[in-house]
């Protein structure tokens, strides 16, 4: 067995190998290759290039889907995979023809479906809910960029405003419901008091107690909401506002 692993950032690892190789990455994917030229592999994901991968090779990666195999079977493509990555989403795979095929995690395919997360809807700049949202909490700053992506299955509509150096990301769901906010800790670009005065009551309440904390970054989600404070720590409550936790 010979390879040679190399950092080349403190995400990024490039695998060279000429024999067979056995790749873990945080019990999330692990595949071995007598053909592999080369292997990828982020923080959370993977991508494997080779000349093929062979069936075997594909029913033996750990974690690899059973019904990604079913479809290869019945449409006879088994052996004409060429690059498999691991996305947020499930899978995706390009094959000898340049076909790409998208799947999730379980193995259901993705293409021509209205959630292909390689092709979301892409996002309106002049939608009505999101402008009437950026000028009521930051007024005077410009749409500079606009757009969509699934994470994770959840389609996302990601705003960029600015306003001379100042800038802010804020994010939507698929209704236009806010789900983040987004300032810049590093450049004291906190959010504005008038976010702060939609939070639930409890929310507000532990805030007052520390006026010397700012807020960076707020999340909501259907489990309630995670603050970022100037501090560094992360604070956690339910929808309702009451305190849950706070991790540094």
């Amino acid at each position: 067995l010979y390879y040679a692993l190399r950092e080349i950032e403190s995400s990024v690892f490039i695998a060279f190998h000429f024999s067979p190789i056995v790749f873990l990455v945080e019990n999330n994917f692990i595949t071995f290759s007598a053909v592999l030229d080369v292997v990828l592999v982020f923080q959370n994901s993977v991508v494997i290039f080779g000349v093929y991968l062979y069936h075997y090779i594909l029913s033996s990666l750990y974690g690899f889907p059973a019904n990604i195999m079913t479809y290869l079977n019945n449409n006879n493509i088994r052996n004409s995979v060429e690059e498999i990555e691991r996305k947020a989403y499930g899978f995706k795979l390009s094959l000898l023809d340049d076909t790409e095929l998208l799947f999730d995690r379980e193995g259901v395919l993705l293409n021509n479906n209205k959630n292909n997360p390689e092709q979301p809807a892409p996002a309106e700049d002049n939608n009505a809910t999101a402008k009437a949202f950026i000028e009521k909490h930051f007024a005077g700053y410009n749409v500079v960029q606009v757009y969509s992506e699934y994470d994770d299955g959840v389609l996302e509509h990601k705003y960029y405003i600015q306003n001379g150096r100042k800038g802010y990301k804020i994010v939507f769901n698929e209704k236009y419901d806010w789900t983040e906010v987004e300032g810049d800790e590093d450049r004291a670009f906190y959010l504005p008091q008038s976010i702060i005065q939609v939070l639930p009551a409890g929310i507000q309440n532990y805030l007052a107690k520390t006026p010397r904390v700012s807020v960076v970054d707020i999340e909501k989600s259907t489990r309630g909401y995670k603050l970022e404070l100037s501090n560094d720590l992360e604070v956690y409550f339910d929808l309702a506002g009451n305190f849950l936790r706070i991790d540094d």
